[in-house]
């Protein structure tokens, strides 16, 4: 194709294992505190404030009510006759057990490597994707206003008495493994771009305890199956998508003269 001048592009992948073969500096993530962190203190505004002002903004009844036949029988057959403990047991795995088994084998990770001053940067990626979900996970399940599954058991005359009243109609989609799958896919996408060697004991240790998350929220009675397999979807989706699709590339466009007169631009980018 002839336009007078010619401009042709060349885009250069350099993989992570490449550079560290020729001794180039460790994979770096890109990102701004400035930028970054006005996300992630935004996502976090959002998430806080509409948990803090739940009682305004959930609906007071159920705009979905109806139980498939699918979420019927997996809470048949998975919800424990002890459900208190089993919802104890849900909290403890979501916010405790599962940031040990990802930020902290991250901050291992990255000790291992001689590089633990990553772990700022890698916190404030991991921050931002979790912040992202849970404030998606807000507005969603205020919306939708499914019905819990123990809260769908009681006689209607009891559904106003509950400890909570607004939290009853908060089923869809589940917070504990939304949060707890994209902390699990967050840390493991930053540990594999940051080519850790610990890399697939982050992945491995998070999303078994993400997942047991999960199962336990049906346990407790809390959620219902397709519930939990949507907080883990969209959680781990973020969790990935942010810091692969944001905080990936370094790249640098250049101009040179191309033989034969024209323009040659040479976009050159980093993994």
């Amino acid at each position: 194709m002839r336009l007078g001048s010619r401009a042709v592009v060349i885009l250069l992948l350099v993989g992570g294992g490449a550079g560290s073969a020729q001794g180039e500096e460790p994979p770096q993530l890109r990102y701004d505190w400035k930028v970054d962190g006005a996300v992630t203190a935004a996502a976090l505004a959002i998430w806080g404030g509409t948990q803090l002002f739940q009682s305004h903004l959930a609906p007071a009844t159920c705009r979905w009510c109806q139980v498939s036949s699918l979420d019927s029988s997996v809470r048949e057959a998975l919800v424990w006759s002890d459900t208190g403990a089993a919802n104890v047991a849900s909290n403890v795995g979501a916010y405790a057990i599962v940031p040990l088994a990802t930020v902290g084998l991250t901050a291992l990770a990255a000790e291992q490597d001689g590089r633990l001053p990553d772990m700022a940067g890698n916190t404030l990626v991991i921050t931002e994707a979790v912040a992202l979900s849970g404030a998606l996970n807000q507005i969603v399940k205020f919306a939708a206003g499914r019905e819990r599954p123990f809260v769908h058991a009681l006689p209607a005359s009891e559904k106003p008495l509950t400890s909570t009243p607004a939290d009853n109609n908060v089923s869809f989609y589940s917070s504990h493994t939304s949060f707890a799958f994209s902390l699990a896919t967050a840390s493991g996408t930053v540990a594999s771009m940051r080519k850790y060697r610990l890399a697939p004991l982050v992945w491995a240790a998070g999303l078994v305890s993400a997942a047991a998350v999960g199962y336990l929220r049906i346990a407790a009675d809390r959620h219902y199956f397709t519930d939990v397999l949507a907080g883990a979807a969209v959680g781990a989706g973020i969790g990935f998508a942010v810091p692969s699709l944001f905080h990936r590339w370094r790249g640098l466009l250049a101009l040179a003269p191309a033989p034969g007169g024209g323009a040659e631009a040479l976009v050159t980018a980093r993994w």
